[in-house]
């Protein structure tokens, strides 16, 4: 039906596109958004992977991103649940294809933006969709001074970030070994 021929053109979709799909944000559309990226993703899976294959991936995972800030800067009474929907679906796509997914905090934080009257247990509920580990330098930077977000998702920032930047000494120091020079330059 109409659900297939959308995900065989989904990686030349825009989030408008999305939104026309989805126009209530109910569970049956919600559903419809699942099966066509499903269906989006089973066209691939069959065949041997290939950087083609996962050019397009990134644009949908970078789409649907796209598409979750939209749902949520567009319509100020998106329900908890449907956002965590949208967003859990958002957050596999995204899973192995983008190394940062900001995108996903960035919704998260307009959504906690315009539902200001969320209790701390909605708000967690609303930030199981962002994988803080995902995020990017500067996002982890955005997120630690975030007021909006709970306590407990803000010490999850921090510890990425930690990681992150363990990680990144750890490269250079590797990387000064490999060459077998260390260089005063960086």
């Amino acid at each position: 039906g109409f659900g297939i021929r959308v995900s065989k053109q989904l990686d030349m979709a825009k989030p408008t596109d999305l939104k026309i799909l989805t126009q209530g944000y109910g569970e049956k559309d919600i559903q419809l958004l699942r099966t066509v990226v499903t269906s989006f993703y089973s066209n691939y899976t069959n065949e041997e992977e290939d950087s083609e294959d996962v050019s397009l991936f990134v644009k949908v995972a970078k789409l649907l991103e796209e598409f979750l800030l939209l749902a949520v800067s567009e319509d100020a009474s998106l329900k908890l649940e449907a956002f965590v929907a949208l967003g859990e679906i958002t957050a596999a796509i995204s899973l192995g294809v983008l190394r940062y997914s900001d995108g996903i905090y960035r919704a998260v934080d307009v959504f906690l933006e315009r539902h200001g009257y969320l209790t701390e247990s909605e708000k967690m509920e609303a930030c199981k969709v962002l994988d803080c580990k995902k995020l990017s330098r500067q996002g982890c930077e955005e997120a630690a001074k975030n007021q909006r977000l709970p306590l407990r998702v803000v010490v999850q920032v921090f510890f990425a970030s930690q990681l992150q930047i363990r990680d990144t000494v750890a490269k250079e120091i590797k990387g000064g070994e490999e060459i077998g020079v260390w260089s005063d330059e960086d």
